[in-house]
């Protein structure tokens, strides 16, 4: 590899670690990250709209749409003693590099990249003295003694004195025995051209296992504690037989080393299945049952190899009814570093069995070959790396009539057209070489002047102006008292012939009336108020508003009608009454209600002489109405003869004379004594408090019956002295 393409991968590089500080893949999003994000996306799917946009992975705010024209500000190249080195530059991913002069060291955030929000990350770090200032700093080739890793080690070399690790060394970590690396890490560590380590991120915590469960019919050992290496031991109670391994292993990934035991009633002289190794299988997988004395042999799946170059990978059943063995673990196949890729770069930083890395080209070059290629189980990419070309866009011709600003077609070459004079441009005045080979905007070509006519009338407003030929503009303007409603006071003559936006509306004002009997709030009488606005009033003593109270000026009229105050209706109907109706039709000013009483009842409480209630501003007047009854007076005796009060059914009761309330309707029957009969009628009937027939002297009476005479059955004939027969 060249020194200089080492350079350019290993700075590739260490945006990916920036990338993957998260873990292996991009983390999700952050709820609030503290910073600005862009349009959330996924690499898979490429929900970036714009094709001057691709899915990139951008720190806490995830995978995000970013401009393929982003740029971070532009950062001084030196800090008081020390500088600051850009690669490759101030586009996103890019690396700001602060360095320190001989006899400072850096205190801060050594390395800042260009974020999706356009910001670097982090604050500028400062030079302050070194501790160690009499000491003389190294040449910058090569790297000094990578970082230190609590409980963890490198698999490289101790250097002596004055040695330096060489540029593009790589070197792995391991935790030590007892310890394990937690969930989010990177394993490697790099020595870039400017002699700084790039990683690794890990970090070593004590490993353990957790407590097994004692099998039924049994029992487990567990010692006080269950660091690695520990060992527990299993047992069954008198009768039954252990099937597995009596001991496990608390291994460093907190894991026991085989399966659980369990225990069977009796005894024979087999063991269970064999230990299962992750990532791993043995020559008798299916079987259940083994004999003492058995072996199996392990071996790692495709795609992986063992981790350790001496291994033990054979089980054996042995006496114990348990198996010894296997000691081995198996970790994925390695594929080594991808060919880098000339102005592009490699995203992703496992390189091992079944991972897969992406290739993306830098801003104005096109990716020509495979985009992405797999770690397979033999320890080969699957593809070759790409080549990544300069973008370039086809030749652009100037417009008949018509000329252009600036050449060449290279990415993010920039033209801009123009028209003779007399002549109208159609199409993109500016056009942009883009990242995907093409110009931006449309085709350009002079045409003909362009007219757009004069705008259609608009209620009461008028426009401004003499021209209405293509760019020409028009004011627009409303008449006194009305208020203009409108987003523009202006419109402009635009291609194809269209004025560029719409005459406003010109609503008519309206003035405040003077409202007879009200009082007006908040505006004096012939104030003009605008269209939309509304005013109150309130109507004196028994009168109210004839629509409502709150009236708005709609357009120069009044909404919902001219504001006015009518006397007040009666809020309830007239006032019942018992045994009698009222007749009223509606509750409004100077409507009457009249009031008609049974019979047997007369209408009293009115303070006139009339059976009517009126409504009069509200209430209704005329006194209180209510229905009396009628009583007849005791009708007394009658000479020589009875008085019966008569029921219905035709039953008589004697009338005393201590009765005084005669109701409606009551009715009396005259008998006289023996020997006498009855002058006049035979009865009376109560009606409305008078007897009818009338009681009194010239009323019904009692006089001595007289008898008729008996008739002649014969007559006298004249003249002659007998009669005739």
């Amino acid at each position: 590899m060249k020194p200089d393409c080492r350079i350019f991968t290993f700075l590739i590089l260490s945006f990916t670690l920036f990338q993957d500080t998260q873990g292996n893949d991009c983390p999700e999003r952050v709820p609030n990250p503290g910073r600005e994000c862009q349009k959330a996306c996924h690499p898979d799917d490429n929900p970036c709209k714009s094709g001057r946009k691709t899915c990139e992975c951008d720190g806490l705010c995830g995978y995000s749409c970013i401009s393929q024209n982003h740029r971070c500000e532009n950062l001084a190249r030196t800090i008081p003693n020390g500088r600051v080195n850009i690669k490759p530059q101030n586009m996103f991913g890019g690396i700001a590099t602060y360095e320190c002069d001989w006899g400072y060291e850096i205190r801060g955030q050594k390395d800042r990249v260009c974020r999706g929000d356009e910001k670097w990350e982090g604050e500028a770090p400062s030079c302050v003295l070194s501790k160690g200032s009499g000491q003389p700093i190294l040449s910058k080739e090569g790297c000094n003694s990578p970082p230190v890793i609590e409980y963890a080690i490198h698999n490289g070399r101790e250097l002596g004195e004055g040695e330096r690790y060489p540029s593009g060394t790589m070197l792995e970590y391991s935790c030590i025995e007892g310890f394990m690396r937690g969930s989010d890490y990177v394993e490697r560590a790099w020595c870039i051209a400017d002699g700084e380590w790039v990683g690794p991120k890990m970090v070593c915590q004590a490993a353990g296992c957790p407590k097994p469960p004692e099998p039924l019919n049994g029992g487990v050992i567990i010692p006080a504690s269950t660091g690695v290496n520990s060992v527990v031991r299993y047992y069954c109670n008198p009768g039954f037989e252990l099937i597995g391994r009596s001991e496990r292993i608390c291994e460093s990934d907190s894991t026991w080393t085989g399966n659980e035991p369990r225990c069977e009633k009796g005894g024979s002289e087999t063991c269970g299945p064999p230990p299962y190794v992750v990532r791993a299988f043995h020559d008798s997988e299916g079987i259940s049952k083994f004999p003492l004395g058995s072996q199996v042999t392990y071996r790692c799946q495709d795609g992986f190899t063992l981790t350790e170059r001496f291994a033990h990978t054979r089980a054996l059943c042995d006496h114990g009814e348990r198996w010894e063995g296997p000691r081995m673990s198996c970790k994925p196949v390695e594929c080594g570093f991808p060919n880098t890729v000339e102005n592009g770069r490699i995203t992703g930083i496992d390189f091992t069995y079944p991972h897969t890395v992406q290739f993306l080209c830098n801003e104005g070059y096109r990716l020509v070959g495979n985009d992405s290629t797999t770690c397979q189980a033999s320890g080969q990419w699957s593809a070759e790396s790409p080549t990544c070309l300069a973008i370039d866009c086809p030749s652009l011709q100037a417009p008949v009539g018509g000329r252009i600003r600036g050449s060449g077609n290279a990415f993010g070459t920039v033209l801009r057209f123009e028209c003779d004079d007399g002549l109208q441009l159609e199409g993109s005045i500016e056009r942009r070489c883009l990242q995907n080979g093409e110009w931006s905007g449309n085709d350009v070509k002079c045409t003909a002047e362009i007219d757009c006519g004069w705008p259609k009338n608009f209620w009461n407003g008028y426009v401004l102006g003499e021209k209405t030929t293509l760019g020409s503009t028009l004011f627009f303007s409303c008449v006194v008292r009305t208020t203009f409603d409108g987003s523009y006071f202006e419109t402009k003559c635009v291609s194809p012939g269209q004025w560029s936006n719409p005459p406003p509306t010109c609503w008519g004002q309206c003035s405040i009336p003077n409202i007879e009997f009200a009082d007006i709030n908040g505006y004096p009488v012939g104030t003009w108020i605008n269209h939309g606005k509304t005013f109150e009033y309130t109507c004196k003593n028994g009168l109210v508003p004839v629509h409502s109270s709150i009236v708005t000026c709609y357009n120069g009229t009044f909404n919902p009608g001219p504001p006015k105050c009518v006397p007040a209706p009666c809020p309830s109907p007239p006032p019942y009454v018992e045994n009698g109706i009222r007749l009223f039709i509606g509750q409004e000013h100077g409507r009457r209600a009249r009031y008609i009483c049974n019979n047997g009842f007369r209408l009293s409480g009115m303070t006139q002489s009339s059976p009517y209630l009126i409504c009069d501003k509200g209430q209704w007047k005329g006194g209180n109405p209510a229905c009396q009854e009628f009583y007849c007076p005791n009708p007394g005796t009658i000479t020589n003869g009875k008085i019966y009060k008569k029921e219905p059914n035709n039953i008589r009761f004697n009338f005393p004379r201590y009765i005084t309330t005669i109701k409606h309707g009551q009715r009396l029957e005259f008998k006289c004594d023996p020997g006498y009969q009855i002058s006049g009628a035979s009865g009376a009937t109560c009606i409305n408090g008078q007897w009818i027939p009338p009681l009194g002297e010239a009323a019904s009476h009692c006089k001595p019956q007289q008898y008729l005479p008996i008739p002649l059955r014969w007559t006298p004939i004249p003249n002659r002295n007998f009669y005739e027969t």
